[in-house]
């Protein structure tokens, strides 16, 4: 089983760290860390101000944890450095918590993290009643998975709400765009939506983007954001957007299904190799995908896929073909992009891709 990590930002990091000091004397943790691994942790529910949480041991227990609230002077402090430093307001003005906000509040020795088990008022419904147990704290490496989503729980759980932290930033009411309500509901089911075809001209359509600055857009992206934690995913997806700002700028819009014959028979789907931890694209029968990416010189080779054939989906092996993802996108990129419904029926599924 692969090792599971807790504490992917430097916020839940942070949190991490301060229960393993604050645990030197009872060496707790590492019990739980085994528990959360495992998956005992089986719900959590973080309100206002307290955590419930329920762990799989002998049998199912329940867990309370209520962190020590700010004081009215504390709360002054944190809002007064927030106001005071323009770094630390300028990123919770864009809804961001920086880091550099735990090194100005303990200046003003305002500890974000408890520094005392004391400090944690905590409950499990098990026989032991020391804090922690080993249901709790497999319950507080979970919560540093919360954290890391949303690093303003830190201060929730204290009684500083995330609306008084963006007043302190300046972001006050008066301040934010009064959105109306929608007249209509915004989602609408598909058997009832109205599918009128939009007024466009193809002579002014285009997919090209010359004047946008890919660099300036991927400085909003973290390089590992916690759906994708092995490699650099700017990397990955900045390939793919390269590839396809090039491919929408020589793409012709077809109003015929000229060139789909060689999709007949055609079917591409998406493989996940464990060995390297990436995603390819994977294709059969080899005769087709030959035909329709000659330039690729690639071995069929064995693997088991999918089969629909019967009434309950199971794998069998058959002959595929494995490319890269972006080859892929680049396939479906220079197909038509208005494909008539009935003459769709003759060609492979692929083609809905």
């Amino acid at each position: 089983m692969a090792r599971q990590t807790y504490g992917n930002t430097p916020w839940g990091a942070a949190w991490i760290r301060a229960l393993e000091r604050i645990d030197y004397d009872s060496n707790r943790l590492p019990r739980g860390r085994s528990y959360a691994n495992k998956g005992a942790v089986r719900s959590v529910t973080i309100t206002s101000d307290r955590i419930l949480a329920k762990v799989q041991g002998s049998r199912l227990y329940k867990v309370e944890i209520k962190l020590k609230q700010f004081t009215s002077a504390e709360i002054q402090h944190i809002t007064s450095a927030v106001a005071e430093n323009p770094l630390v307001a300028s990123a919770l003005s864009l809804g961001r918590l920086p880091e550099l906000l735990i090194e100005v509040l303990e200046r003003k020795a305002v500890h974000l993290f408890p520094t005392s088990w004391r400090q944690v008022a905590a409950d499990c419904s098990c026989p032991d009643y020391a804090n922690p147990c080993k249901h709790l704290a497999a319950v507080y490496y979970i919560v540093a998975n919360e954290i890391d989503k949303n690093p303003f729980l830190l201060f929730n759980l204290r009684g500083l709400s995330t609306q008084e932290l963006t007043e302190a930033a300046g972001m006050s009411a008066a301040h934010m765009v009064s959105v109306p309500e929608p007249e209509e509901p915004v989602f609408t089911a598909l058997a009832k939506a109205e599918r009128t075809p939009p007024a466009l001209s193809l002579d002014e359509f285009t997919l090209a983007f010359p004047n946008a600055s890919v660099d300036a857009l991927f400085t909003l992206l973290p390089a590992k954001p916690l759906f994708y934690p092995n490699g650099d995913f700017k990397v990955w997806l900045r390939s793919l957007y390269s590839l396809t700002m090039k491919a929408a700028s020589v793409l012709e819009v077809h109003d015929d299904d000229g060139g789909l014959p060689m999709l007949v028979n055609l079917h591409i789907g998406l493989a996940y190799t464990t060995k390297t931890r990436t995603f390819e694209a994977v294709c059969f029968p080899p005769e087709a995908f030959h035909a329709a990416l000659p330039d690729l010189n690639r071995k069929p080779e064995a693997q088991k896929i999918p089969s629909f054939e019967a009434k309950l989906p199971k794998f069998v092996a058959k002959p595929v073909v494995a490319f890269s993802l972006q080859s892929a996108v680049r396939f479906f990129l220079e197909r038509p992009l208005d494909i008539d419904a009935s003459s769709l029926e003759r060609f492979s599924p692929s083609t809905r891709f």
